[in-house]
């Protein structure tokens, strides 16, 4: 348990580090499309597209297959590839539980690869000129089987309960599991 929360710890570093080093090192990995490198950073994704400005900067991290070494940024690339072994073992373990909870065969969704892929995303909430402009994310759902996720101490995170908006509080070491698309739609 020490080490898992000592990996969640240095993860967090490692997304922080990210984004909090210099213009020049990260823009090498800039790019609006998603699924041209393993490792993808970009910032406001739809600035010209929406109402209100999403204001954060992102990096997604396609660790299934593992990349290389050298197409991840220097300043979090062991975390990376150290964090998600144990996030692969704990989805694993995660869809053992949903299938015995929808009332399936234990092994039954990572027999259909529910437990195959794993994206890592980074958001970061950089300090905005005029904030009564933007929000930090909005509305979604999450377009995935299940999303893990490692709040930070500032919080934030809120879910849609009965038409209400329910804030989250950040635990620290603990992780918060919501339930995706493409799980609700093999589940009914």
């Amino acid at each position: 348990m020490e080490y898992l929360l000592m990996c969640l710890r240095r993860f967090e570093d490692g997304v922080r580090g990210f984004f909090e080093q210099d213009t020049e090192v990260k823009k090498q990995f800039y790019t609006r499309d998603n699924y041209s490198s393993p490792f993808v950073y970009n910032s406001n994704f739809d600035r010209y597209s929406a109402p209100v400005t999403n204001w954060r900067d992102t990096f997604r991290c396609n660790m299934t297959p593992t990349p290389k070494t050298e197409d991840l940024p220097e300043v979090c690339r062991e975390i990376l590839v150290e964090y998600s072994n144990p996030v692969m073992k704990l989805g694993k373990l995660l869809f053992e539980l949903l299938s015995e909870a929808l009332g399936l065969k234990l092994s039954h969704l990572n027999d259909i690869d529910c437990n195959k892929g794993l994206v890592v995303i980074g958001h970061y909430y950089p300090a905005c000129p005029q904030p009564g402009l933007t929000i930090g994310t909005s509305k979604h759902a999450d377009n995935s089987f299940i999303t893990v996720l490692l709040q930070d101490n500032i919080g934030g995170l809120q879910v849609l309960q009965h038409n209400m908006w329910i804030d989250v509080p950040p635990v620290p070491g603990a992780l918060v599991v919501n339930i995706g698309d493409f799980l609700q739609a093999i589940s009914g």
